[in-house]
């Protein structure tokens, strides 16, 4: 995925977002703001007013240890690269050289994709004829970054399928064997975000079904 990223223009993937504002006493304030393409979020800090030197200390809300900050100049660029798609909350707190102090916290989200898996039938209760039980699958995704890879595992083995084109968000499989089964859809979008679903789906075998019948009616 990181060769491919170089593909596209970054001004398709940057999201300029200006993420907060604060000030203490009216003396000084403080201006966030976040350019993300993917996991790589880099920051512009600024700082207005109040005296120099600023410690800056910032902390990206995710497993990462903060950074700390000492310096004069400002706008001061800061980058960081997140463990994935989410919902993180940036915290950053500046201290002037006289001890003025701001802090807040602003939150971000890098959207990934969501999926849902359905079929057709729906549900997904199915009869084998001549030994086969043909179903088709189809994944709805929301969210995420242009240029979807889907990966199914259908007869719930853990391998995915061979399929021609793991762009397409259908695919047909047939089963051949009676039993329950759990269909699964993993879809991975331009900047390596993933997010899967599962469906049951239930395959009956005629000939044990015509005997269940015999035995009901035996039963009548």
């Amino acid at each position: 995925m990181n060769n491919r990223r170089l593909i596209i223009p970054l001004v398709l993937l940057a999201l300029l977002i200006p993420l907060g504002v604060a000030w203490a006493e009216d003396d000084i304030g403080v201006t966030l703001t976040v350019e993300s393409t993917c996991e790589d979020v880099g920051l512009l800090i600024d700082i207005v007013g109040g005296t120099g030197p600023f410690s800056v200390s910032i902390d990206f809300g995710d497993e990462d240890v903060p950074i700390q900050m000492e310096g004069d100049a400002f706008p001061e660029p800061v980058f960081h690269r997140y463990p994935g798609h989410g919902e993180y909350e940036i915290s950053v707190k500046v201290i002037d050289s006289e001890g003025l102090e701001v802090e807040f916290e602003q939150e971000i989200i890098l959207e990934g994709p969501k999926v849902k898996l359905g079929s057709d039938p729906f549900p997904p209760l199915l009869m084998l004829e001549d030994g086969k039980a043909t179903i088709t699958f189809m994944a709805v995704v929301d969210g995420g970054t242009e240029g979807l890879a889907f990966e199914w595992d259908l007869d719930d083995d853990g391998n995915p399928e061979i399929v021609d084109d793991p762009t397409l968000s259908t695919t047909k499989f047939a089963y051949t064997e009676a039993g329950e089964y759990e269909a699964s859809v993993k879809v991975t979008d331009f900047c390596g975000f993933t997010a899967s679903d599962k469906l049951t789906v239930v395959v009956l075998d005629d000939e044990l079904t015509e005997d269940e019948e015999a035995d009901s009616e035996k039963t009548c």
